[in-house]
């Protein structure tokens, strides 16, 4: 599944914007940063995705939290996210079937029926629950406190200290037996070979993020990166960025930032939100 476009009708602080996820001659982008200054809506972008593609995702994040929030913008009596998607053939039950979907949701539900609002889908196909995709949402509240999880094979532990010094070097992690608890990891540092506990924030929200990639979790899904940049230094920013569309197979990979660096040296095309860069002088 990917996200070919998308219409965001006052939500939060937005009150109507669109944005077409193709490239000059119809292919969709695989890589989509939404660049703005704090509060001008970029994680309201995200929230709109993941509450709009609700009912195709497989597992998606922060739904509940969102319905009881004030959603309806200002002045208006309801709150509408239109989408379109695009879907493989084995996403579908009927292979012969089209492979571009419009879902819209609105909130609240007209009819007074679901507390989470009601949606509409055309055409009206059915998903293969099997192949169905994900959308999976890391939130900027990411605490970097993942040092419970365990790494239960080799290759999951190989992959991630393949990431990691991708774009951490020259810091890496020193090899280990399976399974082990990240938390009892050791990485090797300049000044050093520490533990989790140990690692700087940036470094800890970082591995935070790697870590479901590297376990063979995230393929052929929608992954949205609430601030990419988090706590990072700018070259390790780049290196995330270049890394994106190889932490996983087949991913659509949309993140925010308000990273002027990020900004002034990716090279995809950049959606921005409203609202401008000021610098102080």
């Amino acid at each position: 599944m990917k996200l070919v476009s998308l219409q965001v009708r006052n939500l939060r602080g937005i009150e109507d914007r669109v944005f077409d996820f193709r490239d000059d001659i119809g292919l969709i982008r695989d890589r989509i940063p939404i660049v703005g200054p704090n509060a001008t809506g970029k994680t309201t972008i995200l929230d709109a995705i993941v509450f709009c593609l609700l009912p195709l995702s497989s597992s998606t994040q922060r739904a509940e939290p969102m319905v009881n929030g004030k959603l309806i913008r200002e002045g208006a009596d309801e709150t509408t996210v239109r989408a379109t998607v695009w879907l493989t053939e084995d996403e579908q039950t009927d292979s012969t079937g089209p492979n571009l979907l419009e879902i819209e949701w609105t909130f609240p539900d007209p009819d007074g029926i679901s507390a989470g609002g009601a949606y509409h889908v055309a055409p009206e196909i059915c998903v293969n629950s099997k192949n169905r995709s994900s959308v999976i949402l890391f939130e900027q509240e990411r605490t970097g406190k993942s040092g419970q999880r365990t790494l239960d094979d080799k290759s999951s532990l190989a992959r991630l200290s393949e990431l990691y010094a991708r774009i951490c070097a020259p810091h890496a992690i020193v090899n280990a037996p399976t399974p082990v608890a990240v938390k009892e990891l050791r990485f090797h540092t300049p000044t050093g070979t520490c533990f989790w506990d140990g690692l700087s924030t940036g470094e800890r929200i970082l591995v935070e993020l790697l870590l479901p990639f590297a376990s063979g979790e995230i393929h052929s899904s929608i992954v949205l990166i609430d601030e990419l940049e988090l706590h990072l230094h700018p070259l390790w920013q780049d290196r995330l960025y270049s890394a994106l569309l190889d932490l996983g197979t087949d991913n659509q990979i949309i993140f925010t930032t308000h990273s002027t660096h990020l900004r002034d040296t990716i090279r995809d095309p950049i959606y921005s939100t409203t609202g401008e860069f000021i610098t102080a002088r």
